[in-house]
C-alpha cells in the first residue's frame, strides 16, 4: 500500500528508525560519561529506556545524571524513576542550600559608621 509521496509505510518507518539512530549516535557522542554507564549497567535490565536518558540529560547536566546514576547502582536500584528522585531531590537541596546562603551574606560591619556620626567626641551624647 501506498501513501500520497508514492512511499511505503515500510520506507517511512525505516526513515524514522534511521533519524532516531543517527540523532541517538549524536547524543551519545555528547553525554559519553552518561552513556557508557547506561550500556554498562542500565541497557540489560530493560527499565530504564536510553530516550528517557536523553530526557534526564537535556534537563540536568551531565555530570549530576552520572552521580545519581551511580547513587542507583550502588543502592541496586535501576529504575528511570529512582534516577529521577535522586535528581529532583538534590535540586531541591540545592535551592533551600542557595536560598540559605542568600539570607546569611549578610555581617555585621567592621566599623559603625553612625555611631561616629551621632556621638564624635565619645561624650555619649547625640549632636
Amino acid at each position: 500500500m501506498n501513501n500520497k509521496l508514492g512511499n511505503s509505510k515500510g520506507t517511512l518507518i525505516k526513515k524514522r528508525s534511521l533519524d532516531n539512530s543517527i540523532i541517538n549516535k549524536e547524543k551519545l557522542y555528547k553525554y559519553p560519561n552518561a552513556c557508557r554507564l547506561y550500556n554498562e549497567r542500565f541497557s540489560k535490565n530493560g527499565s530504564f529506556p536510553q530516550q528517557v536518558l536523553f530526557e534526564l540529560l537535556n534537563d540536568y547536566n551531565e555530570e549530576k545524571v552520572v552521580e545519581a546514576m551511580k547513587i542507583a547502582v550502588e543502592k541496586g536500584a535501576f529504575t528511570s524513576n529512582y534516577i529521577r528522585g535522586i535528581l529532583k531531590k538534590r535540586k531541591e537541596n540545592d535551592l533551600k542550600t542557595r536560598k540559605i546562603t542568600h539570607r546569611n551574606n549578610y555581617q555585621k560591619a567592621e566599623y559603625d559608621w553612625c555611631k561616629e556620626f551621632l556621638y564624635p567626641d565619645d561624650s555619649g551624647e547625640k549632636r
